[in-house]
């Protein structure tokens, strides 16, 4: 049953507002069935010898009574046309250019499923630059979306996103947002919402 259910780093198939059909692989968000769990309950429930249904035992992220697993609330990351859209109950409500990884320095922007696991005001983020040199830049918003230090923020030196200001401007890997952009999203995208970055 894992094999067959399981979406924990697991390739999806994602409909995207301007690409249409892509694949995405595997990252951050996901779900698995607790097999030794679930095959405990299943034996208990044998042993009291009564007719029984029973609900596997998942952990994770994105476990949907329904089968589904991004869902209809999830922030879209286009990487190639370097554009951010948060969408709502399958409604659009937020979208915006942004400034991804920098490819030439080797910090291009990880794709993959995730999701935003954390929320932080006023934070610090620190790393070691393109430079080679550690870092330390404050921003008013952080949304971590994976387990390497990539996320979500606002970048106020940016003075411009979208287009391919990337290619010689990008970040340490990070998704840099408008200031303004930024501070709409954080206050609407809640803890556990999945971020489809391709």
């Amino acid at each position: 049953m894992g094999d067959k259910y399981d979406t924990n780093g697991k390739e999806r198939t994602f409909n995207s507002t301007k690409r249409g059909t892509v694949k995405v692989p595997g990252g951050t968000y996901g779900w698995s069935i607790q097999q030794n769990a679930t095959t405990q309950d299943v034996i208990s429930r044998i042993k009291a010898g009564k007719d029984f249904t029973v609900k596997a035992t998942t952990a994770g992220s994105g476990y949907h009574a329904d089968g589904t697993d991004i869902g209809n609330t999830y922030v879209e990351v286009d990487l190639q046309n370097q554009h951010e859209y948060y969408y709502k109950d399958g409604k659009l409500t937020l979208d915006s250019d942004i400034v991804s990884g920098k490819p030439s320095a080797g910090d291009s922007t990880p794709v993959g499923v995730d999701f935003v696991w954390s929320k932080q005001q006023d934070a610090t983020l620190r790393g070691i630059g393109q430079t080679g040199k550690d870092y330390a830049t404050k921003v008013k918003y952080w949304m971590p979306i994976d387990y390497t230090g990539v996320g979500l923020h606002d970048a106020s030196w940016q003075p411009k996103f979208g287009g391919d200001w990337y290619l010689s401007h990008g970040s340490n890997g990070c998704i840099n947002n408008p200031p303004d952009f930024m501070t709409k999203l954080y206050a609407a995208v809640d803890l556990g919402t999945p971020v489809i970055v391709f």
